[in-house]
């Protein structure tokens, strides 16, 4: 119904945004227009806007619908002062599609819906052109082209909280998707150096008093000096896998800047605590400041011999290592 709650919020959400504001941050709201539940706004007073008896999804590539919808979510952006927005996407859209559609005409209804979708966000894009738009969509289910025209999924993917699944979707998705972001609970630097991409967030109880900020305070302050870079070439420096008996290493490359990083992850069963990996994009004539983050002992190396081979040693299984480099002047 995208009301605040009168008890929470006597301001309304616009009390949230001006404190948000006052703090130097940006506020982003969460939404979902295209779910109708029962008992909704729109399910009191249009239930002609909806595809199913009184819920279900949202007709949104009905023209008047769509004008509908957008008019009461730029009345909350604009009255809150919202600078992200972002959309989620929790109900399975197929059925309530193909019912609306006659034998002969199926795959019209979903068509429509998703041209209606893009053309919602663009009205919004062009009322509001400083907001971002952060993609959910049940976690990682719209990481299509032309959503990421207009968008970022600042949380990848809904299946987050383990290290090797996130191993695999940043080795996977730094092919296609130049900027994207996840989270994850504080457990160890494995788990936290698994979950680093550009958008990077942890979550941890602060309730609770064995919470180990100095591990929070140092992963992110690792993250902070490879985020940048995250946005420059990428690599695949291994095979891919799932096995816990492997390695999987990747490295990230700022040409321009003559710097970059490689992240290298032992898994639980590996027996090998070695891996020579041949970094690319490097000027083989040029020395590298290399450093591994845990022993923090820069070494200089030629980018040949860099790209020859380059040995990494992890004694814990599952262990990881971070280690950057950057052309020495």
């Amino acid at each position: 119904t995208w009301e605040g709650d009168p008890v929470r919020f006597p301001g309304g959400m616009k009390s949230l945004g001006d404190h948000i504001h006052k703090n130097g941050m940006k506020f982003m709201l969460w939404f979902e227009p295209e779910r109708v539940e029962a008992g909704t706004w729109i399910s009191q007073h249009h239930p002609e806007w909806i595809h199913g008896n009184g819920a279900g999804l949202l007709k949104l590539g009905d023209p008047e619908v769509r004008k509908g919808i957008t008019e009461i979510i730029d009345k909350v952006i604009t009255e809150s002062g919202v600078d992200v927005y972002r959309q989620d996407f929790n109900i399975a859209p197929l059925d309530y599609w193909r019912n609306a559609d006659s034998p002969d005409r199926q795959g019209i209804t979903e068509l429509k819906h998703i041209e209606g979708y893009y053309a919602y966000w663009d009205e919004l894009r062009r009322r509001h052109p400083k907001m971002l738009i952060d993609t959910c969509a049940s976690g990682g289910r719209r990481n299509n082209v032309e959503t990421l025209r207009r968008s970022v999924p600042i949380l990848r993917t809904d299946y987050a909280m383990q290290a090797v699944p996130n191993q695999g979707h940043t080795y996977g998705l730094s092919m296609w998707v130049p900027i994207y972001g996840t989270g994850l609970y504080l457990t160890s630097p494995y788990d936290c150096r698994s979950a680093m991409c550009p958008f990077y967030g942890i979550s941890a109880d602060v309730r609770k008093a064995d919470i180990d900020y100095d591990l929070m305070r140092r992963m992110v302050a690792e993250w902070r000096k490879i985020a940048p870079l995250m946005l420059g070439d990428y690599y695949p420096l291994t095979p891919y896998s799932l096995e816990p008996t492997t390695w999987i290493a990747w490295q990230f490359d700022a040409p321009e800047k003559g710097e970059g990083f490689l992240q290298a992850f032992r898994r639980d069963n590996c027996t090998d605590d070695t891996i020579t990996v041949k970094l690319q994009g490097l000027d083989p004539k040029a020395t590298y400041a290399v450093t591994n983050f845990d022993t923090n002992k820069p070494e200089k190396i030629t980018g040949a011999t860099l790209m020859a081979g380059y040995k990494v040693t992890i004694t814990d299984h599952p262990g990881s290592a971070i280690v950057a480099y950057k052309i020495a002047k």
